[in-house]
């Protein structure tokens, strides 16, 4: 009885020790990449999906906050909107390299021009920035109504 348990320790023990017992880790080949020294290997890796960002800014180049923009697929017609924080920022993620967009901004009346992304555009991201202004007849409007002394006369 005693050869069994003895024999059955030894076995595990040296299953155990055989178990723990690795490789040592290869410090020249890292699993993490940390700053610019990415690897050839993940360098040379072909695109698969690209990113459209920018920041949407009026005349002056302040940004916008809580602008409505649109991305529209034009083959599909499906639409993606995004509104923007603070900072006027807005970006879509992992968009088909086969398809080609159109993206726009809009705050209450105001529209911006609309910015066109081919798919023969391989650059990622796509930095598409967007200014909303307003046409040159709703300001000579303002202009006039601002400098008018007068009130405008009311409506029976």
């Amino acid at each position: 009885m005693r050869f069994i348990v003895l024999f059955l320790a030894a076995l595990f023990g040296l299953g155990s020790a055989a178990a723990f017992a690795q490789t040592p880790a290869d410090n020249n080949n890292p699993s993490v990449v940390v700053g610019n020294d990415v690897p050839k290997e993940k360098k040379n890796r072909p695109i698969t999906a690209r990113d459209v960002k920018g920041i949407v800014e009026d005349e002056t180049g302040t940004p916008i906050e809580g602008a409505l923009v649109s991305l529209t697929d034009l083959k599909s017609n499906r639409k993606l909107t995004f509104i923007t924080k603070r900072d006027g920022r807005y970006k879509f993620d992992s968009l088909s390299l086969t398809e080609d967009y159109d993206v726009s901004a809009k705050k209450g009346t105001v529209v911006s021009a609309v910015k066109h992304l081919s798919q023969y555009d391989r650059s990622t991201p796509l930095v598409r920035n967007l200014e909303l202004a307003l046409a040159s007849g709703a300001k000579s409007d303002a202009a006039s109504q601002a400098g008018s002394s007068k009130p405008a006369p009311a409506k029976p």
